[in-house]
């Protein structure tokens, strides 16, 4: 039941997947700029934002990780419905 994913989505893992290819040959600027527009683009999608720290060279569980987590909580949880939610007992 999972959404089709949109068209910057889409461009959002695009740009993921360059900037690891650009990163694991050792231009980690150009890496870091395919970085930020992907998160720009899709700016809640855990495996761009936060599987991305590591290969950054920041904390998943650091101070970065607790930003990111208070924005999507301040966006409302976007992408997460609990599982009261998906058995209609209650809101997410």
């Amino acid at each position: 039941r999972r959404m089709a994913p949109t068209a910057d989505e889409q461009l959002a893992r695009a740009e993921f997947a360059l900037a690891w290819h650009l990163s694991q040959a050792g231009n980690t600027e150009a890496a870091e700029r395919h970085f930020v527009c992907a998160g720009e683009l899709s700016p809640f999608d855990w495996t761009i934002r936060r599987g991305s720290m590591p290969i950054r060279g920041q904390n998943p569980m650091g101070p970065e990780f607790f930003e990111l987590a208070q924005q999507w909580d301040a966006a409302g949880k976007p992408g997460y419905e609990s599982e009261a939610a998906k058995r209609g007992l209650g809101r997410p």
